[in-house]
């Protein structure tokens, strides 16, 4: 009797590994930068993958943040102290009541989250986006406090549904913003759009918030867009450029080749950006900006040149 061929090991792609486990592929690249786990394997075409051992571990990591133990403690646990802590009773939960050491108007953005507060997050929020304009308050307002919420979350002051909190009520607010804004505006349409596989669209949204305020007309499809379907909506919508976000958690050969593909699947009149803090630098007919006000300069500029054709 032939014996049957014994079973390859389970590999996953990152994506799978976030369906089958409930974690952000965000949240997975962020550990591996900062506790060396999860570590990917590499298939004989470079190609990064995850074992089943991992894909347990995972769902144990997931278990114990909900039961009230930090990232930075669960994280790089071993899996037998894992299992101890999910089938102990709970510590201490998040301490929102943790003092945070940061210049206003941030400090009081960062309590109202760790107090779950989105009434008084959303007044804060306004206040500054009146008084320092737009650009001011991405740059020097949003961009610090999303920072200091992930290094609070790292060291236990707030927990991870503290973070989700906050990036989703600031997410809301830019929308509230830029969409009617845009509506408003007669100048081109400009698409934004998260490649494959990227789920961190608020830097997205942050683009848009510039891009109508130059006086483009946004065209947003959102997180982990398929690249057949940017460049169906750049064949529906005659867009006069393309921007993507390329968050710090993406996969830099992922993006490039990306990136590369879809250069060659729009057409090559339509302008494609790359905008976002990981950005890939030096490829053919993609331009690079990271930096908002970079973009906003770059905007006015795209907006000056099509109303004078």
């Amino acid at each position: 009797m032939v014996e049957p061929a014994p079973q390859s090991p389970m590999q996953l792609s990152i994506g799978a590994v976030s369906r089958e486990t409930g974690i952000a592929v965000e949240t997975l690249r962020t550990w591996e930068r900062r506790y060396g786990f999860p570590a990917p394997q590499r298939t004989p075409g470079g190609h990064r993958v995850y074992g089943e051992a991992t894909v347990e571990k995972l769902r144990l990591v997931s278990r114990a943040l909900a039961a009230g133990h930090r990232a930075a403690q669960v994280v790089p646990a071993s899996v037998e102290q894992l299992r101890v802590w999910v089938g102990s009773s709970a510590p201490p939960a998040a301490r929102p009541d943790a003092d945070f050491s940061l210049d206003e108007p941030m400090a009081s953005w960062v309590r109202a989250t760790a107090a779950l507060d989105g009434e008084a997050l959303d007044a804060g929020f306004r206040s500054e986006w009146n008084r320092v304009g737009a650009l001011h308050f991405l740059q020097d307002r949003a961009t610090p406090f999303l920072e200091a919420i992930g290094a609070y979350w790292a060291d236990g002051r707030i927990g991870v549904l503290h973070e989700h909190f906050a990036s989703e009520r600031l997410r809301d607010f830019l929308a509230q913003n830029w969409r009617p804004l845009s509506d408003r505006q007669s100048g081109p349409r400009v698409i934004c759009a998260c490649l494959p596989e990227e789920r961190h669209h608020l830097t997205l949204h942050m683009l848009a918030v510039v891009l109508s305020m130059a006086g483009c007309r946004v065209v947003f499809l959102g997180a982990d867009t398929p690249l057949a379907d940017i460049e169906a909506g750049a064949r529906q919508a005659d867009p006069i450029a393309v921007f993507v976000s390329i968050s710090r958690a993406a996969d830099p050969r992922r993006v490039r080749s990306q990136l590369v593909e879809l250069r060659g699947r729009i057409d090559p009149t339509i302008h494609l950006v790359a905008g976002g803090p990981s950005a890939p630098t030096g490829i053919d007919g993609v331009t690079n900006l990271r930096r908002l006000d970079d973009l906003a300069e770059w905007s006015k500029r795209l907006v000056t040149s099509h109303r004078s054709n």
